[in-house]
């Protein structure tokens, strides 16, 4: 299933994932977040068995080089986790590692897969900027463009196809600038600010195209 955040929500859940899990949160021990999980997964399958329960991970930390997190913890969370999770979730933000806006390694899905344990693969949620993005506070710029962005998309797009992901999800369908200026703007809120697929004054851009495209094609 190809779709957006907004149109998963209006077509009902075909599965159930608790939340993202964030190692590299130290203000969040992970131990506790893994026996809440493993606790929920269990509960649920017993009453659910059918329904398939799936823990997400930040998909850039599971990738080895790609951000400064400690690695080797990150897989001793998954595999703590995977034997709890139906399928492997990736909240996958390629922009918010070390290659920024920069084409990143070919192999990143290939990856991803490989960690899965054969488990499938899904894209939880997705985004990457199409204009650019100044975080003031950190002096980092995303050098953003709507044929960046469509890039990522399509590879996105060609890796669920390539790998047979049940589902992946687009996070952000339109920019969010008039909220950011109502929240008070501030770095936090312009991280995926102009990540839509939609522009702030509601005009298509060239990756809606791709997605509609890959969205009209049958999927099995």
């Amino acid at each position: 299933m190809v779709t957006s955040r907004g149109a998963a929500a209006r077509r009902g859940s075909a599965a159930l994932a608790p939340g993202v899990f964030d190692v590299a949160d130290e203000t969040c021990p992970v131990e506790p977040e893994i026996a809440l999980h493993s606790a929920t997964y269990t509960a649920l399958k017993t009453e659910f068995p059918e329904l398939p329960v799936f823990a997400t991970f930040t998909g850039v930390d599971l990738l080895a080089g790609w951000t400064e997190v400690d690695h080797a913890e990150q897989l001793a969370a998954l595999e703590d986790i995977l034997p709890y999770s139906d399928l492997l979730g990736s909240s996958f933000y390629p922009f918010m590692s070390a290659y920024l806006v920069d084409p990143y390694p070919a192999s990143a899905w290939d990856e991803l897969v490989a960690l899965a344990g054969g488990k499938p693969v899904v894209v939880s949620e997705s985004g990457f900027p199409a204009q650019v993005t100044e975080l003031e506070g950190v002096m980092l710029t995303f050098e953003g463009t709507p044929e960046k962005q469509e890039a990522f998309i399509a590879d996105m797009l060609a890796a669920a196809d390539s790998h047979a992901f049940p589902f992946i999800v687009n996070f952000l369908v339109r920019d969010y600038d008039a909220l950011w200026e109502a929240l008070g703007g501030g770095d936090e809120l312009s991280i995926w600010r102009d990540t839509g697929l939609y522009d702030e004054s509601g005009a298509e851009r060239p990756a809606l195209e791709t997605w509609r495209d890959a969205l009209a094609r049958p999927h099995g």
